[in-house]
């Protein structure tokens, strides 16, 4: 029985961990806007496909899912309709009052321009590009 229980917990580390993402993307990133020498945040993208972002100065963190499909780097998930949307949007509220963390109820899709070891550009539509400058090394 104890050998079931612990290849269960293994076999469910190991899908959660599991690669995910596009390894281009992962690592910690600072978030510029075109034309502006500040970053707007940090994206930390894991392999698994999570990730966090924290603006500059302050202490909340907002946790995502995210992947790359046709071109297009997406995090979040599709908003969800009517009462459990607004429970999702209370509950994510909460959760940064109680912890400082909270989660994106909402999805957010950038086209990919360019991307290299170390930098990497992005268009979302009616904005100005964003680029993601790599803070650490892969």
């Amino acid at each position: 029985m104890l050998l079931l229980v612990a290849i269960c917990m293994g076999s469910g580390a190991g899908w959660w961990f599991w690669p995910r993402g596009d390894a281009r993307f992962v690592g910690r990133w600072l978030m510029r806007e075109e034309n502006e020498s500040d970053p707007v945040g940090e994206l930390v993208l894991r392999s698994h496909g999570v990730g966090s972002y924290r603006a500059p100065g302050e202490v909340y963190v907002v946790s995502f899912r995210w992947h790359v499909e046709h071109g297009d780097f997406v995090i979040g998930a599709r908003p969800r309709e009517g009462v459990v949307s607004q429970r999702l949007e209370e509950l994510s509220e909460l959760l940064l009052d109680w912890t400082g963390r909270t989660f994106l109820t909402d999805q957010v899709t950038y086209q990919i321009s360019s991307v290299s070891q170390d930098e990497i550009k992005l268009l979302e539509k009616d904005s100005v590009p964003v680029y993601l400058k790599r803070v650490d090394a892969k």
